[in-house]
């Protein structure tokens, strides 16, 4: 056993970097995802707000189960893991797993975003509400924030209603909005259309995505061209599940080489009424002997990221600010730069 009063030997480091692994295994698999795509200095789990809390005075409340901070893209994560109650009729058992998972997280994101935006410095790594981020918050004008609900325990319901085709993910329309859901099983478009758009990942497709997407410039990409995709109010986009997205997303590429389209043809005029990707895309990816290569070239990327980890975990502010003047916000800048350089061209580019 160890006394509490003895002074610690643990050396210093450059950030404070948040303990959190989850609260629940469910959150704990989130924060194993985002700290292996996002890397722990930018990913922190279990964020708390001071809101109610005064001179250790009442109680903190958790603002956002997973944050992610990298340049002005803020990634607010809400993690739910509800039963879905598979022995009673279809609809109902539907609707309450989606009010419970679904709704509740979109009003949880919305709610953080909001508290972020007027308080960015209210945010902190332990429920005592001692320590700040190690990244601020970027500024109201500069800020781009996006929404992630991760919902849990439909894959098994998803599965069987759909003959066991497909990954078990939930099926997208984006001409559904808000109530319309609670009628329309394993289906998700647009659940608050009034208010900022949140992306809803199952359990199957968060993994898939951050696998796929395992960089924090690469995964931001797909939000923000997913999000332009659903949100065209006049076209109707259908796909069998989140996988055949993103399988057309990694497959289609702009005159630059960059990944910013799902469609050759983005800016027709009319825009069609409606696109459907169908179940055929995701096993046409996995099959093309093109991917197969990317995915093998793309294995030498990750060892760019094992000095930044061991900078970040392990780098002593005495040793470093002897050999250059430089501010934390400066360093975190350069690791950033470094990070940012995604896909198979890291170590080359």
């Amino acid at each position: 056993m160890t006394d509490k009063n003895l002074p610690t030997t643990e050396p210093p480091r450059l950030f404070d970097l948040g303990e959190s692994e989850g609260v629940n295994e469910s959150e704990r698999i989130l924060t194993r995802l985002c700290r292996r795509s996002f890397l722990r200095l930018w990913s922190q789990s279990n964020i708390y707000t001071d809101e109610g809390f005064k001179d250790g005075k009442g109680g903190t409340k958790e603002l956002c189960d997973a944050l992610v901070i990298f340049g002005n893209d803020v990634v607010i994560f809400s993690d739910k893991h509800i039963r879905f109650q598979i022995e009673n009729d279809l609809e109902l058992a539907w609707s309450r797993w989606f009010r419970r998972a679904v709704f509740e997280s979109c009003r949880q994101l919305q709610g953080a975003k909001h508290w972020l935006q007027r308080y960015p410095e209210r945010a902190f790594l332990d429920s005592n509400c001692l320590r700040k981020l190690p990244i601020q918050i970027p500024s109201e004008k500069s800020v781009r924030f996006h929404l992630v609900a991760v919902t849990r325990g439909s894959r098994e319901a998803t599965l069987i209603a759909n003959d066991g085709k497909g990954l078990g993910s939930l099926r997208i329309c984006s001409d559904l909005e808000g109530d319309a859901h609670l009628n329309t099983p394993f289906t998700i478009g647009y659940p608050q259309p009034d208010k900022q758009f949140v992306h809803v990942f199952d359990e199957t497709i968060i993994e898939l995505l951050m696998s796929e997407l395992d960089t924090a410039i690469d995964f931001i990409h797909y939000l923000k061209s997913r999000e332009d995709l659903l949100r065209q109010r006049e076209t109707n986009v259908i796909a069998f599940g989140e996988e055949d997205l993103l399988a057309a997303y990694l497959r289609t590429m702009d005159d630059t080489g960059t990944r910013n389209v799902f469609l050759s043809f983005p800016h027709r005029n009319p825009p069609p009424g409606t696109i459907i990707f169908d179940d055929s895309r995701f096993k046409h990816l996995c099959d093309d002997a093109g991917y197969k290569r990317k995915k093998q070239a793309d294995e030498i990327s990750y060892v760019w990221d094992l000095p930044i980890e061991r900078f970040i975990e392990n780098g002593n502010p005495h040793v470093y600010q002897f050999y250059a003047n430089r501010t934390t916000q400066d360093t975190e800048f350069s690791l950033r730069l470094l990070a940012a350089r995604s896909g198979p061209a890291k170590l080359n580019s």
